[in-house]
């Protein structure tokens, strides 16, 4: 008589598995609009800036600076979607940080008319009063993105 001893692991790891998933599921019910309540809502800014530079002469071309219209919205998910007049647009998710008045997000910038501004971005949301405030910045050490820095803001009020 032959005894298949898969069983019982296979069956050992999945109930494990399962035990372990219990809490995640748990997590994962958990309402995230109470989580960016203060972020909800559509958002725009007629003086939003979105700008690159660099320190070397030869990345000279690749300097912009561009203020005007940006408008999107966060949705209860933490989900962002913003659009500006230059074509840019920025989407990505948001994400609690330690307090409550701080959110990161990582997302990425499409469509922009300068090519070396398509990248990914990675920033914070804080409000001030009624406004949503969104800062991104970062330094040219990314491994395959040319020696140039860029830096977006924008202080919107809803609508």
């Amino acid at each position: 008589m032959r005894i298949n001893t898969m069983k019982r692991p296979t069956l050992a790891i999945a109930s494990t598995l399962a035990m372990l998933a219990g809490p995640a599921w748990s997590q994962a019910q958990y309402a995230n609009s109470d989580t960016f309540k203060p972020l909800i809502g559509k958002w725009q800014t007629k003086q939003g800036r979105i700008s690159s530079f660099t320190s070397e002469a030869s990345f000279a071309p690749y300097i912009t600076d561009w203020t005007g219209l940006i408008y999107g919205a966060v949705m209860p998910t933490g989900q962002i979607l913003f659009k500006s007049g230059n074509n840019c647009v920025l989407s990505g998710f948001a994400a609690p940080l330690a307090s409550n008045g701080l959110w990161t997000f990582n997302g990425k910038l499409e469509g922009c008319q300068h090519e070396h501004m398509n990248q990914r971005v990675f920033g914070n949301m804080r409000r001030e009063g009624h406004a949503l405030v969104l800062e991104a910045s970062d330094l040219p050490f990314a491994v395959g993105r040319p020696p140039v820095s860029y830096y977006l803001k924008a202080q919107m009020t809803p609508y």
